[in-house]
């Protein structure tokens, strides 16, 4: 997918995010969680197939639920849970990466650009809003929780930064 023009359809946007979600659901309906998804990591072919790719950091989901470590996936699409030290994580941590990369179809450029994991939840946050424990009860409980570093930020409206979306 990185091969593509800066701006790819809306017509395209749709399809491709389609056929993610699709290949997604495969994976999670057999307990296979990918643990990287990145344009990178998403093959298109000449007839607009899209397929996943590089599984070297997928995991099979065991039963009772099994830490994983936090070190996975690429920073720009790293959850906040992750960033925060969680090792205990299901599909959504695929999920989170599915929104980055359908925000980045949008708008051409990754959404969430940072350089390491505080400024990535800065940047987060700065979009989203600081959580606290009523939006996120666990919050206080992650490994790396540090109020202090989390800040106060109010979430944005999301139209300016998704401009050819319905935001």
């Amino acid at each position: 997918m990185d091969e593509c023009s800066s701006y790819i359809s809306m017509n395209n946007v749709k399809l491709f995010l389609f056929q993610l979600l699709r290949g997604l659901d495969y994976c999670h309906s057999r307990k296979v969680l990918h643990r990287d998804l990145k344009p990178q990591n998403l093959l298109i072919n000449q007839y607009g197939e899209l397929k996943l790719a590089d599984f070297g950091l997928a995991r099979a989901k065991s039963f009772p639920i099994k830490t994983y470590s936090h070190e996975v996936v690429t920073l720009w699409y790293r959850p906040p849970d992750v960033l925060l030290g969680s090792v205990n994580y299901s599909g959504n941590i695929d999920m989170w990466g599915v929104g980055c990369i359908f925000a980045e179809m949008i708008c051409g450029r990754p959404l969430f650009p940072g350089q390491e994991d505080w400024e990535q939840l800065s940047i987060i946050f700065e979009l989203l809003g600081s959580p606290n424990e009523t939006t996120w009860p666990e919050l206080t409980s992650l490994p790396q929780f540090d109020d202090r570093k989390i800040g106060t930020f109010r979430r944005q409206n999301l139209a300016p930064f998704l401009p050819r979306s319905d935001a």
